[in-house]
């Protein structure tokens, strides 16, 4: 009976409390319906599908250090330097500006971001696209998914981060400058990589990247494996004798890696070279003074530098997202002498390594600002010039290295779909109808 009572003695509070918080919503639902809304019933309903913009060649946008072996570098950015002109805004109708003549001259009407006329308000600011047709500052990050042979591995590369446009120009040179801070997510079933990194792109045709990782080995996969000089043995056959025999153990350190990227355009012809440096600081057990790295298939120094050389030509063909290749790579690791042993001769036993091959690409779709763009399939088949191990001293020059990828990218934030829609005397203005699709020709 206590409890009947307290409950009948707040049941006045909640009804008052409960007509408060209609008032508001049967207002509006009781209010006459905006004028500019009836005017296009059609579009009230559900709005048109967007149409993708036809897939042509793109602006500049080039690939962040490529993870070099793993066919990275060619996810479909070399041909971004066409001087065409794409305005995804008025074809699909995504973060543009929906015409208001009144607003345009009333500075001090608000805005307001809907998805549709009449929808939830998004409480984001407006975006603000100038002649670039890039807004001043995303989110954007880029995936590849990759497998490997010869070596044998798999990866997942996740990059994201914050890109501020530099120069707000419609040219081919200006179009893509930018400057990128994020964070890159480097993992494999035997070891992961974390850290922040840097992007820096002045014009198109020049693109510099550092990088700073965390490294941390799981002690499976016959990795870690270390060694106590540069002379040892790390063929395949020594690789799965000491995984077998259990010499394999966890291990943390730090990789830092910083790249300069050149591309240009001819034409259907697309040239690139990018050069990355690596510094390894391991924390190998003691005695050992270099480790194998599976990503770049070396020996690397236990404190020291590596690189790596990819110089791409493309060729492009016209209107299709098709992309036929050729990579020449060279890798090379720097010792000194403290990475042999006392008394042992030195010299460049382990490189460089260099590889030749065909690849093939194709691009689904490229259709600027969407959170899923660029879907790149990869295809990269590379046979050893010079190496150590792979070129007949253990495994046949005539087993090639093949790489098969997935690469794609997006835009994050803002919401590309999300429309800014002038507010006037506190109500939103709906979109002007667009021509029908038959009327006008276009589909």
């Amino acid at each position: 009976m206590t409890a009947s009572r307290s409950i009948l003695r707040f049941l006045p509070i909640a009804c008052v409390v409960s007509a408060l918080w209609l008032l508001p919503i049967v207002g509006n639902a009781a209010s006459p319906p905006d004028a500019a809304t009836t005017a296009a019933p059609t579009n009230t309903a559900s709005p048109p599908a967007a149409v993708a913009p036809p897939a042509d060649e793109p602006s500049p946008s080039p690939s962040p250090t490529p993870a070099t072996g793993w066919g990275d570098g060619f996810g479909g950015d070399e041909d971004e330097e066409d001087d065409e002109d794409e305005d995804e805004d008025e074809d699909d109708g995504l973060g543009a500006d929906v015409p208001d003549d009144d607003a345009a001259h009333d500075q001090s009407a608000p805005s307001q971001l809907v998805t549709v006329p009449g929808g939830k308000v998004l409480l984001e600011p407006p975006v603000s696209v100038g002649p670039s047709g890039n807004p001043r500052h995303k989110w954007v990050y880029k995936t590849l998914l990759a497998m490997r042979y010869n070596p044998l591995g798999a990866t997942i590369d996740f990059k994201t981060g914050h890109r501020v446009q530099l120069f707000d120009k419609d040219s081919v040179l200006f179009r893509d400058s930018y400057l990128l801070s994020g964070v890159r997510v480097f993992a494999t079933p035997a070891y992961t990589r974390l850290g922040p990194h840097l992007e820096f792109q002045p014009f198109a045709l020049l693109n510099l990247y550092a990088g700073y990782n965390f490294v941390g080995y799981y002690g499976n996969f016959d990795l870690i494996l270390s060694f106590p000089s540069a002379t040892s043995d790390y063929s395949e056959t020594a690789l799965d004798a000491r995984g077998e025999a259990g010499d394999n153990y966890p291990v943390t350190g730090q990789i830092a890696d910083i790249s300069a990227l050149l591309q240009v355009k001819i034409g259907p012809i697309a040239l690139r070279n990018n050069v990355v440096f690596y510094w390894s600081n391991m924390n190998l057990r003691d005695g050992d003074r270099v480790w194998y790295d599976q990503l770049t298939d070396l020996a690397f120094p236990k404190r020291g530098w590596a690189l790596t050389n990819d110089t791409d030509a493309i060729y492009l063909f016209p209107n299709s997202g098709l992309k036929l290749a050729a990579r020449y790579s060279i890798s090379h690791a720097f010792y000194d002498g403290d990475d042999y042993l006392p008394g042992e001769p030195t010299g460049k036993f382990n490189g460089p390594h260099h590889r030749l091959g065909p690849g093939v690409l194709y691009t689904f779709f490229d259709r600027p600002s969407q959170r899923f763009n660029k879907p790149t399939f990869i295809l990269l088949s590379q046979w050893f010039l010079q190496h150590r191990y792979r070129t007949g001293q253990d495994i046949s020059q005539a087993i090639p290295q093949i790489t098969l990828a997935l690469s794609f990218q997006g835009d994050l934030l803002p919401h590309p779909q999300r429309r800014r829609v002038p507010r006037k005397d506190g109500r939103r203005k709906a979109p002007e109808a667009k021509p029908d699709a038959n009327e006008d020709g276009e589909s």
